[in-house]
């Protein structure tokens, strides 16, 4: 998101807070490499990190991405 040319939105805020998170909360994620079979990863968190929980903290990024949004509007004008 940080590198595209195009402003990300709320749903691109959404999916890499998803990812994130859920990743975070040892979660498992697919790697997708391009013309192969997706392999799934098991995420494990040292125990010394206590996470979020993730619907929670997708919320709380979406909340942060309006704000600034909104922040960021009302400095334009």
């Amino acid at each position: 998101m940080l590198y595209s040319e195009n402003k990300p939105d709320e749903s691109d805020v959404r999916a890499y807070a998803t990812f994130f998170y859920k990743v975070l909360g040892n979660g498992i994620a697919e790697l997708i490499i391009e013309d192969m079979e997706p392999v799934d990863c098991e995420v494990v968190i040292p125990v010394n990190i206590i996470p979020p929980n993730p619907d929670e903290a997708i919320s709380e990024a979406i909340e942060r991405f309006r704000a600034e949004n909104e922040a960021d509007g009302k400095a334009g004008e």
